[in-house]
């Protein structure tokens, strides 16, 4: 068998080898840039993602940072309100405590003054806490035309609803203007606000 023969010169033959290895490195370099843009593509993508993550982490930083501004607000005015709360509860128990130990001296006052027996007149009226007991010791001093009206006042003090031990240190006569009158002492415990409310 015969083999065919190559006419072609060799020159030819080695510009067709060198037009071929130049496709081949354009075509490969044509890939090689195809892919190198495909990755880059890729990685401005991935880059793009994740700085859209970094947005939306640091938007719920920024949320979770103002939250917790607003928590830490409130739990201070919370606190501050406990603290106002209990100190109007400290308040409200002194006051309760110093409302029943107060004295309504109005309403004694008052009462005396209208219902005063005839014929009695009050010189002075005082009065003092004793050390051991607390209780408020009132003593008045005064003249009366009469040992009967004397009487009629500590009476009326006794049963007024706002004394209770009432004494009559003393009563003595003496001579006023050719007017015979009496000269007093009495003393008493005077009650509390809410020992008279009950009484009464």
């Amino acid at each position: 068998m015969i083999k065919g023969i190559n006419l072609i010169p060799d020159d030819i033959q080695g510009q067709w080898k060198v037009g071929r290895w130049r496709k081949m490195i354009w075509a490969a370099g044509i890939i090689y840039t195809v892919i190198f843009a495909a990755f880059f593509l890729f990685q401005v993508k991935g880059l793009l993602d994740k700085q859209a993550e970094l947005k939306s982490v640091e938007k719920e930083k920024t949320a979770l940072i103002a939250a917790n501004a607003q928590y830490s607000d409130l739990s201070l005015k919370v606190e501050t309100m406990r603290k106002t709360q209990s100190e109007l509860q400290k308040r409200l128990g002194v006051a309760s405590e110093l409302s029943g130990k107060k004295v309504s001296w109005s309403v004694m006052l008052k009462r005396l003054s209208a219902e005063m027996p005839p014929g009695v007149w009050l010189r002075s009226l005082s009065t003092h806490d004793e050390e051991t007991t607390g209780v408020k010791k009132v003593r008045f001093l005064g003249t009366a035309l009469s040992n009967r009206a004397v009487g009629d006042l500590a009476f009326f003090l006794e049963n007024s609803g706002f004394a209770q031990n009432v004494t009559l240190a003393y009563s003595q006569k003496r001579d006023l203007n050719n007017l015979y009158v009496y000269d007093f002492e009495i003393t008493m415990d005077l009650k509390k606000t809410a020992e008279m409310i009950n009484e009464w």
